[in-house]
């Protein structure tokens, strides 16, 4: 983002008392994080984890000034 058009826009925005809405969005999943695994040598690590469906979660969140 450039200084100069941030800062132009809000003193504009203050002047025309608007509110600044900043939106975020974010996908969640509840699959398990997997960082190493280990196996004796020669065999296929297996992982087991507790859970069922592998569901994924949006989420949104929002947060306003005036």
């Amino acid at each position: 983002m450039g200084g100069g058009a941030l800062a132009g826009g809000k003193k504009n925005a203050r002047r025309q008392r608007a509110w600044l809405v900043f939106e975020d969005e974010s996908g969640v999943s509840q699959q398990p994080v997997v960082r190493r695994t280990w196996a004796p040598r020669g065999q296929t690590p297996v992982l087991i984890h507790m859970g069922g469906s592998w569901q994924r979660l949006s989420v949104v969140g929002a947060s306003s000034i005036h």
